[in-house]
């Protein structure tokens, strides 16, 4: 079942998870490490297991995928760092002359997650999603801006 991006970030909020950008770093012409500081708020203890995603341009081709590296767990008041390996199909110069910054793509995948003692009200196991937003967001999201 798709989950819309704004339960996804009131499901963050009840939880008290904040996603913040840290770095993005260049592997090839096609391919990022990027990392983002996954805090956790005093509620209970959340695991991301894994997760994938992919942008679909509007003729329906797919121009890039991620994976989350790692799982990560996060205590009640914890941190930890969320690595997400991004490949284009294409490097990033191509891309961003292709495409204007307000030009509409999908963005769609999942995320494997467990809210421990707290999985009962706020649920486990798989969050999809499958969203139209501008490329530009998606490629600040991801820090991709500047790289080259």
């Amino acid at each position: 079942m798709i989950t819309p991006i704004w339960k996804i970030l009131l499901l963050m909020s009840v939880l008290g998870l904040t996603l913040s950008y840290q770095a993005t770093v260049k592997l090839d012409q096609r391919t990022y490490m990027v990392s983002y500081t996954l805090r956790n708020g005093h509620l209970t203890t959340v695991r991301i297991s894994s997760g994938y995603m992919e942008i679909i341009d509007p003729n329906g081709l797919r121009i890039g995928n991620a994976d989350i590296v790692d799982p990560v767990e996060i205590a009640p008041g914890g941190q930890a760092t969320l690595k997400i390996h991004v490949v284009l199909t294409e490097p990033l110069s191509v891309l961003t002359k292709r495409y204007a910054a307000e030009e509409r793509v999908t963005f769609r995948g999942h995320i494997m997650y467990d809210t421990g003692w707290l999985s009962w009200l706020l649920g486990s196991g798989k969050l999809e999603f499958d969203e139209k937003v501008p490329i530009g967001m998606i490629l600040e999201y991801l820090g991709l801006y500047g790289v080259e």
